[in-house]
């Protein structure tokens, strides 16, 4: 078997966390009662299953075969594979796996506590229609015909205002149809969305024709949820029919969470998922396959305990939503978990109004018509492109045409190895590919066959050959685009050489002495009074040694030394009297010099 690796983050945080977006939020890993962890690893494309799994025994890393087998799904989709670790050698076992050559992403599988959130059953005034303008579009578009998954605890499906619209989910802890709320989080997530509106009874939602895709990603009363879990439920919904998904955990940063939006970005859809509520700037960069959302005011300023970021697309209402609750009621809530379905729903809207837009084209029409106000400029690391502005996004989108028929292939070529370079048994080619729409894969020629795929870039392949004869290999690569066009590298030829040829032990580098030697007098003193015939001694050392020293009477050399001691007489008797200066230079064998200033003497004879 060879890894055929898909679309991973490359600025991958190492303990990427997917935190459910209420309040404030406590870190629990996955393995709360074992003394375990998972490890979720993405291979590099080609990289054998021998190879790797010679790797993980030396790692003390094994496959977790039950945890694999749970998460067939997401292992399937992704190329993925969930190694386990003793908890006490995580942080150690973690950073020896996203250090090896052999792997593209490491990430623990971790789990958020989640946080009680503030509700008030007599809030009567949803602001956030009004303020995103939703009140002025639904004679045109309510999402009707648009699905959109929940990703979240469960739903309440007997609330008045929901069973409506709630379409037959699925839960993937549990691996079955329970979609109980375990928290309540996800009734409050799903009435934002898609409530049933227009009926007499209780609130109105933004997309109130939509259909919800209830998807349980959490087993627990706390509402937390693993990564693995989140992706397995993004592959659900992407294969069940789902247009949008939400996600109401901060997952941006997670490579095994974006792996399963881009298998969804793929299949057409757009994923949503909230910011966060620390407070904090996650210095972060923009994620394609996620639509990631900050939470404002009535004000529309910056909620306080909004996180923020280079990762953020637009902002939404977050603060004081009227939605459903769990036990048939109606609640004021707050927190970026409602900003992001607000931002779903306003997609639903806009999908339903052109169904011919590609995902990337809703989400440029979102991004493009928000509300700037707020901020100078065209984007702003704490309300992304806006604020989500349903009406002027809806104008702007009444027609797409047919895009124009894309024939010009991708360009390709093999940048390492270098034809005619000796390569050893773990080849690592890399590949530059380009298009002028966008690549939809490159594939590895290795000696005539494909050997591995890979679909995103930085396109880097490793080709175990170990096993092969020493001798001349070609390779070659070819690259399809999202219309089908096919583009070919040249083949380039490499030299196997398995048997390491000795390498000579290296010659001693000379050692480059930089260092000058120090020099002072002993005797005369300072200013010190002389007559007729007076010594000298000199102290001068050298972290060598000192090649010469020579002395200097107002600026004429009286004494040369090439050894020491550095003691000499000088005879003033015939000298005038008055002050005199001496002074006295030091070298050493690599040139450097040092001197000691002028030193005065007064010859009184």
């Amino acid at each position: 078997m060879k890894f055929k690796r898909n679309k991973t983050i490359n600025t991958l945080t190492p303990l990427a966390s997917a935190i459910i977006a209420l309040g404030l939020t406590t870190n629990a890993h996955a393995n709360i009662e074992t003394n375990e962890e998972q490890i979720i690893i993405t291979p590099k494309a080609g990289v054998s299953e021998k190879a790797l799994q010679r790797f993980l025994q030396d790692a003390n890393a094994p496959f977790d075969s039950a945890k694999e087998k749970r998460y067939k799904r997401v292992i399937e989709q992704s190329n993925s594979r969930i190694v386990k670790v003793k908890k006490d050698k995580l942080e150690k076992q973690l950073s020896r796996l996203q250090k090896s050559p052999l792997i593209e992403t490491a990430e623990v599988n971790e789990l958020v506590e989640l946080a009680a959130t503030p509700n008030d059953p007599r809030y009567t005034e949803a602001w956030h229609l009004s303020k995103i303008k939703a009140d002025q579009v639904w004679d045109t578009t309510t999402g009707n015909g648009v699905i959109v998954a929940v990703l979240d605890t469960g739903v309440d499906e007997s609330h008045p205002d929901l069973h409506a619209n709630l379409l037959p989910g699925y839960n993937v802890v549990g691996n079955n149809t329970n979609l109980t709320d375990v928290h309540g989080h996800g009734t409050k997530v799903s009435g934002v969305i898609a409530a049933t509106s227009n009926n007499n009874v209780g609130i109105t939602s933004i997309a109130w024709d939509s259909k919800v895709l209830p998807i349980r990603v959490s087993e627990r009363s706390d509402g937390v949820a693993s990564l693995l879990d989140i992706a397995d439920a993004l592959i659900y919904a992407a294969d069940n029919g789902a247009d949008i998904a939400n996600i109401s955990y901060r997952v941006t940063y997670s490579g095994t969470v974006t792996n399963a939006a881009q298998y969804f970005y793929e299949k057409g859809g757009l994923v949503v998922a909230a910011a966060g509520n620390n407070g904090t700037d996650q210095n972060c960069s923009d994620n394609k396959y996620i639509v990631t959302v900050s939470a404002t005011t009535s004000g529309d300023s910056l909620a306080s305990w909004s996180n923020y970021g280079n990762c953020l697309d637009v902002s939404a209402p977050g603060v004081g939503i009227l939605t459903t609750t769990k036990g048939g009621g109606y609640g004021k809530v707050s927190g970026t978990s409602f900003a992001s379905p607000a931002t779903a729903a306003v997609l639903a809207l806009l999908k339903q109004h052109n169904p011919r837009l590609s995902n990337a084209e809703l989400e440029s029409l979102l991004e493009t018509n928000a509300d700037k106000s707020m901020f100078s400029g065209s984007y702003s690391n704490k309300f992304g492109h806006g604020r989500i502005d349903a009406l002027a996004a809806i104008n702007e989108g009444v027609y797409v045409p047919e895009p124009e028929l894309d024939t010009v292939a991708p360009t390709v070529s093999i940048s390492s190895p270098r034809h005619n370079d000796t390569v050893s048994e773990s080849i690592n080619v890399s590949i530059d590919a380009t298009d002028n729409v966008a690549v939809e894969n490159v594939e590895l020629y290795f000696q005539g066959s494909l050997y591995a795929t890979d679909n995103s870039a930085p396109y880097e392949f490793n080709i175990d050959a170990s096993n092969l004869a020493d001798g001349n290999k070609t390779l070659l690569a070819r690259a399809t685009d999202s219309s089908g066009n096919v583009g070919e590298s040249q083949q380039i030829t490499v030299q196997l050489a398995t048997t390491p040829t000795p390498t000579p032990e290296p010659e001693p580098e000379p050692v480059v002495d930089t260092i000058a030697p120090s020099i002072s007098f002993i005797t005369p003193s300072e200013n010190e009074k002389v007559s007729g015939v007076f010594n000298v001694e000199l102290d001068a050392y050298d972290n060598v040694s000192v090649e010469t020293v020579e002395v200097y009477l107002n600026n004429s050399l009286v004494k040369t030394f090439n050894a020491a001691p550095y003691d000499l007489s000088i005879d003033v008797s015939k000298t005038k009297n008055g002050k005199k200066r001496l002074k006295a230079i030091a070298y050493d064998k690599a040139g450097n010099m040092a001197h000691t200033g002028n030193h005065f003497i007064e010859v009184s004879n």
